[in-house]
C-alpha cells in the first residue's frame, strides 16, 4: 500500500478461451506485462517494464465411473469378482476441529461391510503415497453383483477418543464396476457431499473430493477349463506348466510373538517348490517363478498349494 491508500500494482489477463483450447496437460510458460486501470503499462523503478511470468497447465477429469459399453466384459460360469480400489489422494477437505486440521482417513463400504485406509494426519489434501490398495469382497456371480448396490466411499475425520466424524461422502454403483474389463484399471474422480446431501466446500473454498484407482479381479478357483477350449497334444510334443507364485493377502497370526513369517509350497505329480520366506507379514509378495517338469502327458491328480 502507497501513500495513496492503494495496494495494487496493476494486473494482466489471459483469454479463458485460449486457456480452455490449450493441450492438456502440457504445461506452458507465459510472461505477461503488467498495465495499470487506464491499460498502461507500468514502469519498475529500474525503467523496466513489470511483468508477471507463469507456467500454465490444463488438466482434464472425468467424474463418476464411465459406463460405455466397451469398457464392459461379460461374465463367464464358475467366475467370482471383485473389486481393487488403489486409493490416492483427497483434496480440499473441510477444517472440522477446533485445533488443527483434518486427519483423514477413506472408508469403502460394500453391502455392510467397511474396509479402511490409513489415517493421514493434519491435512486438507492427504495423499497415500504409491496408492493404498483396498480389496472389497469376492462376488459370486453376475447376479450376485446385480444385488451389490451402490459401494459407499466416505472421508472421515479420524478422532482419537471418540466416534470418528464425517467429512464427506458418495459412491459408485457396484454392479457397473463389476462388469467392467477385468484387469483393467481407471481413476476415479468423485466430489464429496454432507449428511444433507449438499457439496462439501473445503478450506480453501474449493469443493472436497476424493481419487482412487478402480480395477476388477476375476477367480475361477480350479474351473480354468472354462477359459479356454482344450487344445490336443500332438506327436512328440512335451509340455510343462510354469506357475509365478505372486503373493497371499489377509494371512491370519501364527506366532504367540510377531505377525507371520509365510512361505509357498507347490505340490504336482509329487514334486515340491518351495518360494523364499517373506518375514514378519500378514501380505507377503514373492513373485517367484516356478517351472514344473516337461512331460507328453498331464500328470494325474491335482496341483496343491500349500502356504
Amino acid at each position: 500500500e502507497d501513500l495513496t491508500g492503494k495496494d495494487e500494482i496493476g494486473g494482466a489477463e489471459l483469454d479463458c478461451s485460449v486457456l480452455y483450447r490449450q493441450r492438456i496437460g502440457e504445461e506452458r510458460e507465459v510472461v505477461l506485462g503488467i498495465t495499470d486501470e487506464k491499460g498502461a503499462p507500468v514502469v519498475g523503478k529500474d525503467k523496466g517494464m513489470s511483468e508477471v511470468k507463469l507456467r500454465v497447465r490444463l488438466e482434464s477429469r472425468v467424474l463418476g465411473l464411465a459406463a460405455a459399453q466397451d469398457a464392459q466384459e461379460a461374465w463367464v460360469p464358475n467366475e467370482k469378482r471383485r473389486i481393487v480400489a488403489t486409493l490416492v489422494r483427497a483434496s480440499h477437505l473441510p477444517k472440522k476441529d477446533m485445533m488443527g486440521k483434518v486427519d483423514p482417513l477413506v472408508v469403502f463400504e460394500q453391502q455392510g461391510r467397511e474396509f479402511k485406509s490409513s489415517v493421514r494426519k493434519s491435512t486438507y489434501d492427504p495423499e497415500w503415497e504409491g496408492g493404498e490398495r483396498i480389496e472389497l469382497d469376492w462376488v459370486e456371480s453376475e447376479g450376485a453383483a446385480e444385488a451389490v448396490g451402490t459401494i459407499g466411499v466416505r472421508v472421515m475425520d479420524w478422532e482419537a477418543l471418540g466416534k470418528n466424524e464425517l467429512v464427506g461422502s458418495t459412491g459408485v454403483d457396484g454392479e457397473l464396476v463389476h462388469m467392467r474389463k477385468v484387469g483393467e484399471e481407471s481413476e476415479v474422480t468423485l466430489e464429496l457431499a454432507d449428511g444433507d446431501g449438499k457439496a462439501v466446500v473445503g478450506e480453501d473454498g474449493l469443493g472436497a473430493e476424493v481419487v482412487f484407482r478402480v480395477c476388477v479381479e476375476r477367480s475361477f478357483g480350479a474351473a480354468l477349463d472354462c477359459l479356454d477350449e482344450e487344445e490336443e497334444w500332438s506327436e512328440r510334443e512335451q509340455r510343462r506348466v510354469v506357475v509365478t507364485v505372486v503373493s497371499a493377502s489377509h494371512l491370519p497370526k501364527k506366532d504367540m510373538m510377531g505377525s507371520c513369517d509365510p512361505f509357498a509350497s507347490v505340490r504336482m505329480d509329487g514334486k515340491e517348490f518351495k518360494t523364499k520366506v517373506a518375514k514378519g507379514t500378514y501380505e507377503p509378495v514373492w513373485e517367484e517363478r516356478v517351472e514344473m517338469q516337461w512331460t507328453k502327458l498331464a500328470p494325474k491328480g491335482a496341483m496343491k498349494v500349500t502356504l
